[in-house]
């Protein structure tokens, strides 16, 4: 659009909402709701970069409180990325997939900051020089 701004973009051109039952479980596939804070708060929590694209892209705020205590996803995202360098630097890779988890985090972290995300205390720091 005209002066730069952001462009807009649907929230189900880079989203798959809807997955498929797994095969010979018995299950029934799943939809993702309607973009919400609490389906970005999940998504992040997952590790999900297709879900958290899908809430931002849905029109989430990706700054919005997820506490009373005015934490935001960035803060959960970043506890989150600190106990999984814990874990690898104490040997844990069970799985061996440490190079597939780093690179989903990556691009959590991308999505998030490509939007705007700040943690709770550059809010904080952001909000007293504004009243200044």
């Amino acid at each position: 659009p005209p002066g730069g701004g952001a462009q807009a973009r649907s929230p189900l051109r880079s989203a798959r909402p809807c997955a498929a039952p797994l095969p010979g479980m018995g299950n029934a596939g799943f939809c993702e709701s309607a973009p919400s804070v609490e389906g970005l708060l999940r998504a992040v929590q997952d590790g999900d970069p297709v879900r958290v694209s899908y809430n931002l892209d849905g029109g989430v705020d990706v700054n919005e409180p997820i506490d009373k205590a005015g934490h935001t996803v960035m803060d959960v995202f970043d506890s989150q990325h600190a106990a999984f360098h814990a874990e690898v630097a104490q040997g844990g890779d069970k799985y061996g997939n440490r190079a597939h988890e780093e690179d989903r985090l990556r691009e959590v972290l991308n999505t998030l900051r490509s939007h705007g995300a700040k943690k709770r205390s550059e809010l904080k720091k952001r909000d007293q020089a504004n009243r200044q």
